[in-house]
Formats: C-alpha cells, structure tokens, sequence
C-alpha cells in the first residue's frame, strides 16, 4: 500500500531528554506492569495509562550514574513512590511513613534526591534498573522528547501509590490484559506505551523480560505517513518505506491509527 509521508509545519522543535521506567512483577496471568493514569485535566496525555518517568534534570548527573537512569529512578520515586535504591547490606528497604514527603520534595527541586539517597545511606539499584528501547517524537509533532526506557522488577516490599498530582489512580496489570483493555476501547495509552508492552507480552516470566534487556539500543524515530485509506501511520526504522538510512529497530516497525486506536501491523 502507498504512504504519504507528512512533513512537519514549521521549525523542528529539540528533544528533551526524558526517561521512564517499566516496572514489572510476577502474577498467575504472567508479568504485570505498574501503570499510572494521568489526571484528566493534564496538559500532556491527559487521562492516558503511562509509566512513571519524566523530564531528565541536569542535577541527575551529579550522581555519576547514566543521567537517564538516574532520571527514570529518581521519577519513578517522584511518581509512584517506588524507590529503586538499596541499602549498605544490598537490600532494596520497605516503604517508609515519611517517603510522601520527600517525594515532594524532590519533586520541587530534582537535587533533593541526591540528598535524601545521602542521608538514608542508599544507593541506586543500578544493576536491577537495565535499559530496554530508546524513543523519540517524531519531528511533526510540537512537543518533542529523546526517551529511554528502562525496566526494572518491583521491590515486594514496596507498594506503588500515584503523587495525587500528575497521576491520580494507579494498578498493577498483566501486559497482556492491558493490550486487550487498549483494544477494546478501555483504556488510553501513547504509542511508545503501546509497542512496549507488545514486545514484553511475547514472554511468560519477568524473568524472561529482565534477561532480554536491553532489548534494542537503536533509535526509534518515528515518521508520520497517512495510507491509501486515510489512516495515519507511524514508521520506525526497518519499515520498508521508511524515509531514511537508519539502523533497524527490533519488533514493531509500523503502526496504524483506526477506530480510534494504535494498532501494530
């Protein structure tokens, strides 16, 4: 079938460095992801199903970790009140009376972490928190992100709470059962969203998902195209009518906008 490629209208906006973990934990219906709902009244995604993460501070250097990393640690602390830190025995601690505070904090001024890390002698869980995809925006859109994801598998003593801020409502959901909800009209979700749990329903265990990471360290810039039929499609690299020389991604390569969903083709 023939695309049209669109072009973007107007200056290319930069990315921002973003990042954003996918949490994972075993269940009878196979791995679980944790899921955050954005408010309805949020600005970005409004209502939408998404992993904790978020914009890359310059202030996630001066831990000497990957930037990244430290980032989607340090959001995934912010947003679903799960840190990924260990103790000078190696232990990942149990949730604690006085995180919401902190969470808080850190929130307003990204530095705090590296102080609260400091004073309850933690480190980051650098070797349990593995890359897994690299995305960004595509150039047509106004808003523009350079994300990596990461993954990484729930601490058992742990429960993830939203901030009550940019996420109101959280669950723990099977992969598969959240690319059914999508489907049907259920739930929302972004395409980066969407393809990673596609790619992690394919396997039976976390286990299995945290052994295949990183899953893909090539870029997955996206092209918008529209059909012979009027959908609009998102190309990544490998596509064969993708417009550029660029290394192929692994797995989904096309995806496609109908009845109202993204559907992987």
């Amino acid at each position: 079938m023939t695309l049209r490629l669109l072009k973007p209208e107007g200056p290319v906006p930069d990315p921002q460095p973003a990042a954003t973990v996918v949490l994972l934990r075993s269940s009878a219906a196979g791995p679980e992801a944790f899921l955050l709902r954005r408010k309805a009244t949020a600005s970005f995604m409004p209502g939408a199903y998404v992993f904790p993460g978020g914009m890359v501070d310059p202030e996630d250097a001066a831990l000497g970790a990957d930037p990244f990393l430290v980032a989607a640690a340090r959001e995934c602390f912010e947003e679903a009140g799960i840190l990924l830190a260990t103790n000078p025995a190696g232990e990942l601690p149990p949730s604690a009376s006085n995180w919401p505070v902190h969470r808080r904090a850190i929130s307003a001024q990204a530095a705090r972490f590296r102080d609260f890390l400091q004073a309850h002698e933690l480190s980051l869980a650098t070797e349990a928190i593995r890359p897994w995809s690299w995305w960004l925006t595509p150039e047509a859109e106004k808003r523009r992100f350079d994300t990596r994801f990461f993954v990484a598998m729930a601490p058992d003593q742990q429960e993830g709470v939203p901030d009550g801020d940019e996420t109101t409502t959280s669950c723990w959901m099977p992969v598969r059962q959240a690319m059914d909800r999508y489907q049907s009209g259920e739930i929302d979700m972004a395409p980066p969203t969407v393809a990673t749990l596609v790619e992690m329903s394919a396997f039976s265990s976390v286990n299995d998902i945290m052994e295949q990471a990183p899953w893909d360290a090539a870029c997955r810039c996206p092209c918008f195209a529209r059909n012979e039929n009027g959908d609009l499609v998102i190309l990544l690299p490998g596509d064969p009518e993708y417009p550029r020389d660029a290394e192929a991604v692994r797995g989904i390569q096309r995806v496609t906008w109908k009845r109202g969903r993204w559907w992987v083709t």
